[in-house]
């Protein structure tokens, strides 16, 4: 059996404050290229679908796409911890020289920081990954 390979966002969100994902798509052959169809969806690490974030369709997919999210898509679910992990998944569909609907299905990793006694969150964090057919790079590393 084959093991997943588990990726993490180097980056964390901070509480009920805005987190933003660059995704540039690349093909088998390292050239760009925008999905045909792309939808995502937001759990926590036990399948808990967060803020009705369950297969959101971005409504133009480009070679580079952003997803942001902000307010109740961050909010922590027990605050008995400082980070909370979240998980972020990528489904759609793209067309190259190998066939055409060829599948993207990808799970991202980020932690949530619990922003003890501060009152007014307005942390703006920007995460980049590049998604290929095998890999994602974190460019932030």
């Amino acid at each position: 059996m084959k093991a997943q390979r588990v990726e993490y966002l180097s980056k964390p969100a901070e509480e009920e404050g805005s987190y933003t994902i660059k995704l540039t798509f690349k093909d088998e052959d390292g050239a760009a290229f925008a999905p045909s169809t792309l939808v995502w969806t937001l759990m926590t690490e036990d399948g808990q679908i967060l803020n009705s974030r369950y297969r959101i369709s971005v409504a133009a997919p480009a070679a580079i796409t952003y997803i942001t999210m902000s307010g109740d898509d961050l909010q922590l679910v027990d605050k008995r911890f400082m980070y909370e992990t979240r998980v972020f998944t990528l489904e759609g569909t793209y067309n190259s020289t190998y066939g055409n609907a060829l599948p993207i299905k990808r799970q991202y990793f980020f932690k949530v920081r619990n922003l003890i006694l501060i009152a007014i969150p307005l942390a703006i964090t920007v995460e980049e990954v590049i998604f290929t057919n095998d890999y994602v790079e974190d460019v932030n590393a």
